[in-house]
């Protein structure tokens, strides 16, 4: 019996992910998620050694300089440009700058569509020489870059040799004012 998952159209806000549920390895990501990439060996993927905290898994994404990998989240409800993101994220890698790009893509159903019709929103630049098996990062702002009416949220990997793990993914409608802070 063959069971298929039937994905929501929009998933509803405040969206939540942090992974922990899922099965960990090569073959694995969430359902109603994408992954595109042109390597086999260094697919995005679900991983063990991702989470941010003691316990659980993260998303592996990784690139060089002769191609790119995409993660692209389930469509959630609203305009993108009206959401706030955070998330944990840390490089593996110690010997290069690394980075990688949130953006928002209107078709989401290859590769190539993707780099066709994506906007970038952020570039998120990770420290080089920080220990990458202690040093997290923590990511918060608000997705208003972003003027396009519909699309989903891509993370994208680019770059030299890069290795990132990204955990604890919250998104939520932004704020009509600044949070406090201390």
């Amino acid at each position: 019996t063959l069971v298929e998952t039937v994905c929501p159209t929009y998933y509803p806000l405040p969206y939540s992910d942090n992974s922990d549920s899922y099965k960990s390895g090569g073959d694995y990501m969430p359902e109603c998620w994408e992954r595109f990439y042109s390597s086999t060996t260094y697919k995005p993927y679900v991983n063990s050694s991702a989470k941010a905290g003691t316990t659980g898994n993260g998303f592996y994404i990784y690139a060089s300089t002769s191609y790119s990998n995409y993660i692209v989240l389930p469509a959630l409800e609203g305009k993108i440009g009206d959401l706030m993101m955070s998330f944990d994220y840390r490089s593996n890698n110690t010997s290069n700058d690394q980075y990688f790009l949130i953006a928002a893509a209107t078709d989401v159903t290859s590769e190539e569509t993707i780099e066709k019709t994506m906007t970038v929103i952020d570039t998120v630049k990770m420290p080089k020489y920080a220990d990458p098996n202690k040093v997290w990062y923590y990511y918060s702002n608000n997705l208003s870059a972003y003027t396009g009416e519909a699309g989903n949220i891509v993370f994208v990997a680019k770059g030299v040799n890069q290795k990132t793990y990204i955990d604890n993914i919250y998104i939520e409608k932004a704020p009509t004012c600044f949070r406090p802070i201390g």
